[in-house]
């Protein structure tokens, strides 16, 4: 066979831009979908661009939608590798995000109309019923499925550097049979990807997330195909080393991010990260964060709405829920939009509506005054609390209604706040 004629350039190596995949592997409860958006998050900050969930999961990548800023793209069956391919498309092209959850990528290999149903399709339509048959094209019938299989990969791997893709990838205990001095042994392999070795080949880094870990990837496991399938290159051990023990966090996604538009080695992240908030009172405290953080009405807006979930499971009378929780949350949404109006004049400044009328949201925040300066516990608190009191007292409400149920339950303050009512 003749070697065909080719020239070739070399040049001297130089960092460059490089692709980022980041695989995130391990069974439920390990934290993936956190962790991708909290990943996301730091490499949004580096390389800007939208957000965006691919999520074959019906609905779970809507959980953290009151504490991040994403697109969601619900994916149902079939999740053949085209039709992953078809989604990736309508992401980059439509919705023009670069930094893509996929969620679960593990579908495409044991879904609705995925790998393994693929192949079966072809065995129907190549032997049907007749067993002797199927087993004889059993390989062949594979043909068709892997090829869709590289086609989605060449696909994603031709965005190159414009998409971040972030996997998260289903993972079951294994065990293999092999032979050793004649006689047949199990070998424990451990928790291992649902997804065709290409996938996690082309990760650029693959944490393994066991169960309960919160985010904490496991980088030492004990099995031997735990091993294998967990990837961290050697740019990339001083990094993870740096906050062992540690969730994957925004600082990390940032590292990555910067490594990725050139930089040489990536730096290392010591800073301790928050573990995934899993009560409602750390979910909302969350989401209160979240709302602080918006830069426009609009942005607010879309973020009160992210949060209504959170806000139906705070306010649901059969949980018996805190109902300082939903007050708390939804006060930072009051105080948060009362900013973004016209004249808006913060209260410490003196802020009060003309005509003598006193606005819901000043009452609102006079009444949390009263409860803060009460609970502080010493003479100058209680002056200032007396002090909100009386002008909350004055008659000039609007209504009553809207102010937060717990500043009633206070004995000092209750009786003079139902007078009130009463007068007005």
């Amino acid at each position: 066979m003749k070697v065909p004629e080719r020239t070739f350039e070399t040049v001297k190596a130089e960092p460059g831009t490089r692709p980022l995949w980041i695989g995130l592997m391990g069974p439920s409860g390990g934290g993936k979908t956190f962790s991708a958006l909290r990943l996301a998050v730091g490499i949004q900050s580096v390389i800007g661009g939208q957000i965006e969930i691919i999520d074959t999961e019906s609905g779970r990548g809507k959980h953290y939608a009151e504490m991040f800023d994403y697109q969601y793209t619900a994916f149902p069956p079939p999740h053949g590798s085209l039709d992953y391919q078809a989604a990736i498309d309508h992401a980059v092209k439509v919705n023009k995000s670069s930094i893509i959850i996929i969620d679960s990528a593990s579908h495409e290999h044991e879904g609705d109309g995925g790998m393994i149903e693929s192949h079966e399709r072809e065995l129907d339509r190549m032997a049907g019923d007749d067993w002797k048959k199927r087993d004889a094209v059993a390989m062949l019938a594979w043909t068709k499925p892997k090829a869709a299989r590289k086609q989605l990969l060449r696909s994603m791997l031709a965005h190159g550097t414009s998409v971040v893709f972030i996997l998260c990838f289903r993972a079951d205990e294994s065990s293999k049979p092999v032979k050793k001095g004649g006689k047949t042994e199990v070998i424990q392999m451990g928790f291992m990807p649902i997804a065709g070795k290409g996938f996690v080949y082309e990760c650029t880094v693959c944490a393994l997330l066991m169960p309960g870990a919160n985010g904490v990837p496991t980088w030492n496991p004990e099995n031997v195909g735990e091993k294998m399938m967990k990837k961290l290159p050697e740019q990339f051990k001083e990094m993870f080393a740096e906050s062992e023990g540690k969730p994957m966090s925004e600082e990390h996604g940032v590292a990555l991010a910067k490594w990725s538009l050139g930089g040489s080695k990536a730096a290392p992240v010591a800073k301790q990260a928050e573990k995934p908030p899993q009560t409602l009172a750390e979910r909302a405290k969350a989401a209160e964060g979240f709302l602080m953080r918006a830069t426009s009405s609009e942005a607010l807006e879309k973020r009160w709405k992210n949060a209504k979930p959170l806000c139906d499971e705070l306010r649901d009378p059969v949980a018996q829920v805190d109902p300082h929780l939903y007050a708390d949350l939804k006060k930072v949404y009051d105080e948060c939009a009362a900013k973004f109006r016209p004249g808006f004049v913060p209260p410490e400044a003196g802020g009060e509506p003309p005509d003598g009328a006193m606005s819901i949201e000043y009452a609102k925040d006079l009444a949390n005054r009263v409860e803060t300066h009460l609970m502080a516990e010493n003479d100058g608190s209680k002056s200032k609390a007396e002090l909100a009191l009386s002008e909350l007292t004055s008659g000039k409400v609007q209504t009553f209604a809207a102010l937060p149920l717990y500043i009633f339950d206070h004995n000092e303050i209750s009786g003079k706040l139902i007078a009130a009512m009463e007068e007005g």
